[in-house]
């Protein structure tokens, strides 16, 4: 599994004392992808969703705390943003390019993911089939993200790279993940 660390978009304190990676990696057959985030530090000063017993399809999960990846082809415009709450609910998005023609993915009918949260982390992890959005991993390029809100209400923003001047995940130039190889 590569690992990349992912940066705040701006600093305060509670931001300095969290670790945040994702790691990446593949199924055997290559045709899933295997995505790990894992946060270190105080994770009780952050807001974080309780379990659902029912979860399911929701939109708006980037409001509060929740992991998202951007997944694309290398040359093509249009892209998918997955988004992974640690409630257990979830929402798989295409666009037809940049921040154009959102709309929920049919091809995705459920995404089972888990979390695991103890005292100072949280790991959430989900395997994914990209060959379900006609992708393939020779070309796939993507991004892995994180919202995080505080118990305070403050919330950050957390990216492998930031290429924009703002926190903006859905930049292209900043999906940076690619091969895999």
């Amino acid at each position: 599994m590569k690992e990349f660390r992912l940066l705040p978009f701006s600093d305060n304190e509670l931001v300095k004392a969290i670790d945040l990676k994702v790691g990446i990696d593949w199924s055997l057959n290559e045709s899933k992808l295997i995505i790990q985030f894992v946060i270190i530090g105080p994770i009780d000063r952050l807001k974080i969703p309780p379990v659902s017993d029912t979860p399911q399809r929701r939109v708006g999960l980037w409001e509060m705390t929740c992991f998202e990846c951007f997944v694309g082809s290398l040359g093509q415009e249009n892209y998918w943003e997955i988004n992974l709450s640690p409630s257990g609910d979830w929402n798989v998005f295409r666009l037809d390019g940049y921040r154009e023609g959102l709309r929920e993915e049919p091809m995705i009918k459920t995404l089972l993911f888990g979390v695991e949260r103890r005292v100072d982390r949280m790991i959430v992890d989900v395997t994914f089939d990209i060959q379900k959005l006609g992708l393939c991993r020779d070309t796939i390029e993507l991004s892995a993200t994180s919202v995080m809100e505080e118990v305070t209400g403050d919330i950050s923003y957390w990216a492998v790279d930031h290429t924009g001047t703002t926190a903006d995940f859905h930049l292209r130039k900043s999906f940076v993940i690619s091969g895999l190889g």
